[in-house]
């Protein structure tokens, strides 16, 4: 790698390479230069060492050609140790602060406090370190200058479990005024069932000389979060713990994130099997059924029927034909989300398509509908799943429409997608029930719940997973009383094997 700097700055060097020249915090960008802590920043594949600044030049007695390009790990007195560390955080993206020895240039080392943190995802980490030694203004110094440069909480408790330094820059969002903890416990901070948890394992640090990594909820000001603690004694020259400093990282949007995808992922597996179990359970029964009333009605003077037992088996068999068409609808659903349907993309005619839709279904029949698609407009899709999205679209225009019944089929180009829209002057959907009406067995009107064909409230939700095959969706706009709008929109280029 060949160091890039800003012109005049020996000590801005690499972090402008590594981020596409953008332009740095300003803030981040005073601290870096002019802190009193070291501070590196370290590529994550190879661990070499990209940026620094004048402090780290400083406390490893080395010019900065010395060590851009260099090894980190070169440095530092346990390489596996510290490697270990490091690639421990790129799982956890957190913060590590730990003690180590950097190695100087004529083999010497000095003690340092390390903070390890992510920088930049998947690219930058920094090493902010600080030399430690006996002189307690030192340390003092040091360690605040170490608060200052990381986002997470971080504290220092004496003997006494007493903060003897408190920083946390979301602090006041939840009512904390860190000065007004420095001299107090955690029973300061939280509640006295969490607070006698924290000192537990405080007096566990203490005792056993030994760091603690766990995870704990607490609740601040009303509110509930969930922290990742790491405590780390402080040793004198004795060997003796004179201080516990502590960096909790809060995770309470990730275990929220983590659960709620955890919930969804059972409720689809719960859906999936549902759908997919009653759809088989439903037709094994149907399909005897079906048999003998065929068998019956094509020959009924073989078995004497009456006209009036021929009319009511003839309207068992009509209903046991949109019962075995539900069924059916429900086992390509199911096929839908188990992912095991796959796409044949073609060249489809729409003007074409939607006039055949229209006359097979014979829904001129029942309304006025009107094709406004122009001629031209070709597309690529699954023509048999464009098909079925149109007259799903098509159907439910006209069956929660009001006399005179009308509905109109136009066409658009816009932000690289076919729009399909199809309008209608019917009942409308009330604004309460938009963010459903693509859940499958949701019905806009469950109130008036019809045994019509179709009736499950499968179409729509079918339809909008064939879209979303295409890399496309549906989208509708609506109003109670004056009619509604699907939007059927599709990639101008649609990703094979989407």
């Amino acid at each position: 790698m060949t160091p890039r700097g800003r012109e005049g700055s020996p000590f801005r060097t690499g972090v402008l390479l590594v981020t596409g020249e953008r332009d740095i915090n300003q803030t981040y960008q005073r601290i870096f230069e002019s802190s009193g802590a070291g501070i590196l920043l370290i590529e994550w594949q190879e661990l070499t060492i990209v940026d620094l600044n004048r402090s780290a030049c400083m406390f490893l007695g080395r010019k900065p050609e010395e060590l851009i390009g260099r090894v980190f790990l070169s440095y530092t007195r346990h390489p596996d140790a510290v490697e270990k560390q490091i690639r421990g955080l790129e799982q956890r993206s957190t913060t590590i602060v730990s003690t180590a020895e950097l190695i100087l240039p004529h083999g010497s080392s000095i003690p340092v406090l390390l903070s390890i943190a992510p920088l930049i995802e998947g690219s930058i980490f920094s090493c902010t370190f600080l030399p430690l030694n006996n002189r307690e203004n030192k340390k003092v110094e040091a360690l605040s200058e170490l608060l200052t440069l990381t986002p997470d909480p971080m504290f220092v408790m004496d003997r006494d479990a007493r903060f003897t330094h408190f920083f946390w820059r979301r602090a006041r969002d939840y009512g904390i005024d860190p000065a007004s903890l420095i001299g107090g416990t955690v029973y300061n901070l939280y509640p006295e069932g969490i607070a006698k948890k924290e000192m537990a394992r405080y007096r566990e640090v203490f005792s056993t000389r030994r760091p603690l990594l766990y995870q704990s909820r607490v609740h601040i000001k009303g509110e509930d979060l969930i922290f990742s603690t790491h405590l780390l004694p402080l040793l004198d020259s004795r060997g003796e713990v004179t201080e516990l400093l502590g960096v909790s990282h809060d995770i309470t949007e990730q275990e929220r994130e983590k659960k709620a995808a955890t919930q969804l992922e059972r409720e689809m597996d719960y859906r999936k099997d549902f759908v997919m179990t009653a759809a088989h359970e439903l037709r094994t029964p149907l399909q005897p059924i079906l048999g003998y009333l065929h068998l019956i009605l094509d020959d009924p003077a073989a078995f004497s029927l009456t006209p009036e037992t021929q009319r009511m088996l003839c309207i068992c068999l009509e209903n046991v034909e949109r019962e075995r068409h539900i069924v059916d609808r429900m086992l390509e659903l199911s096929l839908l989300y188990a992912e095991k349907f796959c796409l044949t993309l073609s060249d489809v005619h729409l003007q074409p398509l939607v006039a055949e839709v229209i006359r097979l279904g014979e829904y001129d029949r029942e309304a006025e509908i009107i094709n406004n698609v122009p001629s031209h407009v070709l597309l690529t899709a699954d023509r048999d799943c464009l098909y079925t999205v149109l007259a799903s679209l098509i159907t439910n225009a006209i069956q929660f429409n009001n006399p005179p019944k009308k509905v109109e089929i136009d066409y658009r180009c816009e932000d690289g997608f076919h729009a399909i829209s199809v309008k209608d002057n019917g009942i409308g959907i009330h604004p309460s029930a938009l963010h459903a009406i693509f859940e499958p067995f949701h019905l806009a009107d469950a109130d008036k719940l019809s045994r019509q064909c179709n009736r499950m409230g499968l179409a729509l939700s079918i339809a909008n997973k064939y879209l979303q095959l295409h890399g496309g969706n549906i989208g509708v706009k609506s109003t109670v009383g004056e009619g509604s709008i699907f939007t059927v929109r599709i990639p101008l280029e649609v990703p094979y094997g989407f």
